[in-house]
């Protein structure tokens, strides 16, 4: 976000301990890899994107296990490559290497595309890990002692390069009023708050 005041959008990413399994597969190969992106406007707030490559992170499944709760179905996969509910077990199993892991952004299978989730996972790893010499994919893991050693990818676009940063800012703002807009009057059904899902 500390691009947004210098007329420059903004871009940041990290790979994180491999937990999340590819398409279709059993074995964790990638974070839950998180990207932000921000765009600065004028007078709206700025848009913010901060958001993980896979259907929930740990932090979700960990509170889950501390509520005694079952996974809903389409969030991980346990070692044998089907639905996981067990939160201690995957989390155990995960940990542990032997299988299992959270699905990527999309869910389970093609269906409602997760080999889009899976892609941005390995997108995130590349630049994060691989364009640095960072460690990345499954080598990237916790251990009893300590946190993964992440990578890092941070990036910066002048506005000015492209067009006056002031005219970005009003068509944003238009752009984000037009967005609004469209959303007003429509009434989402929000699912209930678990616990504190902000972990």
């Amino acid at each position: 976000m500390m691009a947004l005041e210098e007329d420059m959008l903004g871009f940041a990413m990290t790979n994180t301990a491999a937990l999340g399994v590819p398409t279709f597969g059993r074995r964790v190969m990638f974070g839950t890899n998180p990207l932000a992106f921000a765009a600065p406007a004028g007078r709206e707030r700025a848009f913010v994107l901060d958001m993980s490559t896979t259907v929930v992170t740990r932090g979700k499944i960990e509170v889950y296990e501390r509520l005694g709760k079952a996974l809903p179905q389409g969030w991980a996969v346990d070692k044998t490559g089907r639905s996981a509910s067990d939160t201690s077990s995957l989390l155990d199993d995960m940990f542990h290497r032997v299988g299992g892991g959270i699905l990527p952004l999309g869910g389970e299978g093609e269906a409602f595309s997760g080999y889009k989730g899976y892609g941005l996972a390995v997108m995130v790893d590349i630049l994060c890990g691989v364009l640095c010499g960072a460690a990345f994919g499954p080598g990237l893991s916790d251990t009893e002692t300590s946190s993964a050693r992440v990578g890092h990818f941070f990036g910066a676009i002048r506005i000015d390069t492209f067009r006056d940063p002031q005219a970005f800012r009003q068509d944003m703002d238009r752009y984000l009023d037009q967005i609004c807009e469209i959303g007003r009057g429509y009434e989402i059904d929000a699912p209930p708050v678990v616990g504190e899902m902000a972990a």
